[in-house]
């Protein structure tokens, strides 16, 4: 599934949503659609799909290990 699919398909979700609800508490639900909605027309338009397929086990081990930052993970002195 692209990411415009996607987009796509949580408005529908938000539609649904704000039927189940009064006007003017499904309101917001219904605009935050509607920009879904622009923005999936907006990757199609300009083809910036940024979704990969996923890394295999073999991909992730070879990758550097993530920074922790703050004090996680110290023991206290």
């Amino acid at each position: 599934m692209t990411n415009a699919a996607s987009l796509r398909e949580k408005a529908a979700d938000l539609r649904a949503l704000a039927r189940d609800y009064a006007p003017d508490v499904g309101r917001p639900l219904s605009m935050k659609a509607t920009a879904l909605e622009r923005l999936a027309a907006e990757l199609e338009r300009n083809g910036r799909e940024r979704r990969q397929p996923p890394l295999t086990l073999k991909e992730r081990a070879a990758l550097p290990p993530g920074r922790v930052f703050g004090r996680r993970g110290l023991s206290p002195a």
